[in-house]
């Protein structure tokens, strides 16, 4: 952390901001200030109000009543883009790249650099994206589509096209989310250079230690109000969870369904033998029934590329699956569900759910042979497997009817790892299941995976992620495309991220 300066006006203040929707009251009279230089954290459990105060300080949404400001002017009129874009640029959660569009072009979507009558100067913006992409220290080609880029690559490319435009106060939407550490790394390093300069940062997070280590203050918000706003320095992460919840959070430890069986040693769940992809290199193990097992790895190390041949996603080049002792042809998606395998997507907007569809439709789309008589949907079979799922995961909406786009962060993921358990799996694979939700869904979620092994399920968790490792009954580690050590459940941070770093 830096010094800063407190003596002039706040590069931003929201005060008495109140926002509703109908009868719901989104933010009833929420504040903040944000001074020149400060990385300024706002944390709050999933549908506390952060998301709705983003939208009024970012321009997107007018408050009932409240006012905002940066530095001493009153912030323009809500969604006049281009006067907003001189005061605050944000970077949200969900993607906002043009996939279709190539790097280039996306880095200046809305903003061309325009010659004579109003010509756009390619040849400009060519050598600044260059510029900018060098100090980034990002090596992608500017004429390739930014579909075609990692989901980490495709975030940066994202906080770098607002940085560009040159606003005072920056807003940071679960920014390291989706990228991979030596992303962070980079990420966390210009942060400190921009603020340097007297760049603003309002960093949302569900990361905890990730935010005490980067902010300088944390500003926390419940059921739309603020709680209390303290130095970074002054808190825990205990501080942070008590706040955010109303009280202490009940953590469910390291899962392993394995305990308290007498029945010999059953037939493991999964057998990969010499699985080899591009990116893979003969990688072996098991899952026994009931057992829970991390996959770590940093981003390239392969484990998610184990997810997604898994998932009947990425075709193997060679190698064996077996479920339950029988072998199975990973070559396509309804033959691995059909062999019992649920699939959680690490990135829940791309490919999680359709966020146009109910709850309801979410959860039965994979299991329409389950709730149909006679090649018709049987509503009340139907409606009963969603009431069960969405009981089981407490799922808070106002019912099974409301569109999934519209809930929050959280209770998304439940919807999508209820999907995954609709269809009753023998294998539950979990590609970062807890990224950007709370720390009390987080718990829900963990708590609905421990259930299902309890019950027999056997569970692959993916991730770089020490918290969601931890949980764990033991990690495997991935390293270069290989299995390069095994861990026990529990392990420490340091002790998993050494193992992850191993040759990197």
């Amino acid at each position: 952390m830096t010094h800063v300066d407190l003596s002039g006006p706040p590069a931003l203040q929201a005060t008495g901001v109140s926002v509703r929707f109908g009868k719901t009251v989104a933010l009833d009279g929420a504040t903040l200030s944000v001074q020149p230089g400060e990385v300024h954290g706002l944390i709050g459990r999933n549908g506390a109000g952060k998301s709705t105060l983003v939208s009024v300080i970012s321009g997107l949404l007018h408050p009932h009543s409240g006012e905002v400001r940066f530095s001493e002017d009153v912030a323009p009129k809500a969604g006049h883009v281009g006067a907003w874009r001189t005061h605050i640029g944000t970077v949200f959660q969900k993607p906002m790249i043009a996939r279709e569009l190539s790097v280039l072009e996306n880095l200046f979507l809305g903003a061309p650099i325009v010659r004579g009558a109003g010509v756009v100067d390619w040849s400009a913006m060519r050598e600044r994206a260059t510029s900018a992409l060098q100090e980034w220290g990002i090596a992608v080609d500017l004429d390739a589509a930014a579909g075609r880029l990692t989901i980490g690559q495709q975030q940066l490319l994202e906080i770098l096209r607002i940085m560009m435009l040159g606003p005072k106060v920056i807003v940071l939407d679960e920014p390291t989310a989706k990228l991979g550490r030596a992303e962070a790394i980079v990420l966390m390093e210009h942060i400190r250079l921009l603020r340097s300069r007297g760049i603003s940062f309002v960093y949302v997070s569900h990361h905890l230690n990730e935010v005490l280590e980067v902010c300088d203050t944390v500003t926390v918000v419940r059921n739309g109000k603020n709680v209390w706003t303290r130095a970074a320095s002054d808190i825990t992460v205990p501080d942070l969870t008590e706040a955010m919840s109303g009280g202490a959070v009940s953590f469910a430890g390291v899962i392993d369904g394995t305990r308290g069986r007498t029945n010999g040693a059953p037939r493991d769940v999964l057998q990969v033998r010499d699985l080899t992809t591009s990116l893979l290199d003969r990688v072996s193990f098991a899952i026994r029934p009931g057992e829970c097992v991390g996959l770590a790895g940093l981003k390239g190390s392969g484990n998610q590329e184990v997810g997604k041949v898994l998932a009947g996603l990425a075709p193997p080049r060679s190698g064996v699956i077996q479920i339950e002792g029988k072998p199975v042809n990973a070559t396509k998606v309804r033959t691995m569900l059909d062999a019992g395998v649920g699939y959680i997507s690490g990135d829940r907007h791309f490919d999680g759910f359709v966020p146009g569809m109910s709850i309801t439709d979410n959860l039965a789309m994979a299991v329409l042979k389950r709730v149909s008589r006679f090649g018709f949907v049987d509503e009340r079979r139907r409606n009963q497997m969603v009431s069960a799922i969405t009981a089981e995961l407490d799922v808070v909406a106002s019912s099974p009817a409301q569109q999934v786009a519209s809930l929050s962060g959280g209770n998304q993921q439940k919807v999508v790892l209820g999907r995954a358990l609709a269809s009753r799996p023998k294998l539950l694979v979990l590609d970062n299941p807890t990224a950007g939700v709370d720390i009390a869904s987080r718990e829900s979620l963990f708590g609905a995976v421990a259930a299902a092994c309890n019950a027999g399920t056997a569970a692959l968790i993916i991730s770089d992620d020490e918290e969601e490792l931890k949980r764990c009954g033991r990690i495997l580690v991935m390293v270069g495309g290989r299995l390069s050590t095994e861990l026990a459940g529990g392990s420490s941070d340091s002790t998993i991220m050494a193992a992850m770093s191993e040759g990197n």
